[in-house]
Parts: C-alpha cells; sequence; structure tokens
C-alpha cells in the first residue's frame, strides 16, 4: 500500500499557509487513491470550513456551478451507486462547504458504500462545526461505537442531548455506553484482584520452603505415608522428622 502521510503533511502545511485550494487538490488526490482514508476526509472537511470562515460561500455560486451535482448524486443513491453519490455530494461541497443536507448525505452515502471511517470522519467533523447538529452527533455516535471508540461515542451522545434532551435514541445510547463502561470496569477490577490472589499464594508456597501436600491427619496409612515428599534431606530435618511416619527408616529422600 503507498504511503500517504507525506501527502496530507503537505495538505496541513498549504491549510496552514491558507492554500486552501493547493489543500483541497492534496485532500482529493489522497482519496482518489484510498476513499475510505478518514483523516484526509477530515482533513478536506475541514479546511473547507476554513475556506468558507474566510470568505462566506455565494449559494448562488454553488447553485450556478455546483447545483448540477446535487440531483445526479440523489439519482446514483437510488440506483444503489453510494460511491458515485458521494463523489457528487463532494464536488457540490467544494462551493457551498456548510450545506447541513449536503453533509450528511454525503457522510450516508459514504456509510452505505462500506467506507465507514470516511463517513465517520464527515459526521465529526459537520458535528464540530455545527454542534447543534442533532444527526450528525448521533451518526457519529453510532459510527464510534461499531468502530470501537466508545468514549469518543458517548461524548457524541451527550453532544446531540445537550441539543435535544428528550432525544430517546441518544438517551438509550448513553446508557448502553455507560452500563458498558461500568461492566468494563468491574472486569478489569476483578482480573486485578485475581491476579494478586494467586501471586499471593505462590509466594506463600515459596516461603513454606516444603512441596509436600497438606494432609488431614498423620496416620501410618499407606495413602499418608506416600503423599510425604520433603525437600529437605538432612538427618537434622526437625520438620521432616515429625511430619513423616517413616522417618527414619525408610522415608524416600532420607538416610540415617
Amino acid at each position: 500500500m503507498v504511503d500517504l502521510t507525506k501527502y496530507l503533511e503537505q495538505a496541513a502545511d498549504a491549510a496552514k499557509r491558507r492554500n486552501y485550494a493547493m489543500a483541497v487538490k492534496i485532500y482529493g488526490q489522497v482519496l482518489a487513491i484510498q476513499p475510505d482514508f478518514g483523516e484526509a476526509r477530515a482533513g478536506l472537511r475541514k479546511v473547507l470550513f476554513q475556506k468558507v470562515a474566510q470568505k462566506p460561500a455565494s449559494k448562488l455560486t454553488a447553485i450556478l456551478f455546483g447545483g448540477l451535482n446535487l440531483p445526479i448524486a440523489g439519482l446514483m443513491r437510488l440506483v444503489g451507486q453510494h460511491a458515485a453519490a458521494a463523489k457528487g455530494y463532494e464536488r457540490y461541497l467544494a462551493y457551498d462547504p456548510t450545506a447541513e443536507g449536503a453533509n450528511l448525505k454525503l457522510g450516508n452515502s459514504l456509510e452505505r458504500a462500506g467506507l465507514t471511517k470516511s463517513a465517520l470522519a464527515v459526521y465529526a467533523a459537520y458535528a464540530e462545526h455545527q454542534p447543534r447538529c442533532l444527526e450528525a452527533c448521533r451518526a457519529a455516535g453510532a459510527l464510534y461505537y461499531e468502530q470501537g471508540q466508545v468514549n469518543e461515542a458517548l461524548g457524541m451522545y451527550e453532544q446531540a442531548l445537550k441539543v435535544d434532551p428528550r432525544d430517546q435514541d441518544s438517551l438509550k445510547a448513553r446508557k448502553n455506553l455507560a452500563a458498558e463502561g461500568a461492566l468494563a470496569s468491574t472486569g478489569i477490577e476483578k482480573a486485578e484482584s485475581s491476579s494478586r490472589t494467586r501471586t499471593s499464594s505462590r509466594s506463600s508456597s515459596v516461603r513454606t520452603g516444603c512441596s509436600c501436600r497438606p494432609m488431614r491427619s498423620m496416620t501410618n496409612s499407606p495413602a499418608s505415608r506416600s503423599s510425604c515428599r520433603p525437600t529437605l534431606a538432612t538427618k537434622s530435618c526437625y520438620a521432616a522428622r515429625r511430619g513423616c511416619a517413616r522417618w527414619p527408616r525408610t522415608c524416600r529422600g532420607h538416610s540415617t
């Protein structure tokens, strides 16, 4: 796979110099090679937002030069060509970057095309730019969760609830995420406790200095005699003399 990191660096450098046209061009080239490159997709969206912040977009210009892309993209969606539809929405958004409907349809088309990292980048970037867009917050939260980023997902649902505190989807998702986080935390604590217990048990065994299994009673029964295997084979081993009924005659490992 081609290493595209240097191109991202070039695009970021162009954006810092406010050469937005160059940055947009580089990000577009990267996405043409790797359409599901989330970092590049997010960079493109943010550069376009910066561009429109410096010079507000003209709706008339967007309609005149990019308006034809909207019906074409809509048609592509109807026939299931979602990747082609996404390209159409991107072409329109180059003229009107903050259009809410086009941004949401772009994210949806990317998601349906299986480009979930790019879809997440679009939703998250728009939710950051327009924090009161409820649909973008919820969509970003769902994709964050699917990609295993639980904290980010929870943050997006919290943001959605700031927009609409009664939104049932966000309330349910937040509750489920909070419960999942609590269970994960409990599991970690149990694992740590179990590890500490095993470590303590091993340390205790080492301190005893004997590998004999504990016996319920000291008898001369065959079972009790066979279970004793003293590790200190010395004549002066007091523990061995006390713990083995066959001492000092024939106990294995000892001699008189």
